[in-house]
């Protein structure tokens, strides 16, 4: 592997942050976080809620505006997230390519699951 300041090289053109940068932007996450994450993960949808709220706190400024609830029947959940009206832009993105990406990784996850999540994105 090469290295190159924070980011390391392996085989092909992948770039992988270290763990030391990936801490700096808030990737990785600490021993309280992942306390709280798991004790949220035993409620109806936790484990898709946590994934989509880590997504938009990073995206937004206001990252304490950010609240995601879950809520559906049995093989469906619908999760609705809350942004600050300053950060609903940047969950959007242009012409919605952020809002289908974070859809996007949100089915693909929920796949593993076996269970259908549904993404509304609330003011």
């Amino acid at each position: 592997m090469l290295r190159f300041g924070p980011l390391t090289k392996r085989e092909g053109s992948d770039f992988v942050a270290t763990t030391a940068f990936c801490r700096l932007a808030g990737a990785v996450p600490r021993k309280a976080e992942l306390e709280a994450d798991s004790a949220m993960a035993t409620e109806q949808g936790g484990d898709m809620r946590v994934l989509i709220e880590r997504i938009a706190k990073a995206l937004v400024d206001e990252p304490e505006h950010v609240a995601v609830q879950a809520g559906g029947g049995e093989h469906m959940t619908i999760l609705e997230l809350k942004v600050s009206a300053n950060d609903l832009g940047k969950i959007i993105g242009k012409e919605g390519r952020t809002a289908r990406s974070i859809r996007t990784i949100l089915s693909a996850a929920s796949a593993k699951l076996k269970k259908h999540y549904t993404l509304k994105i609330l003011e």
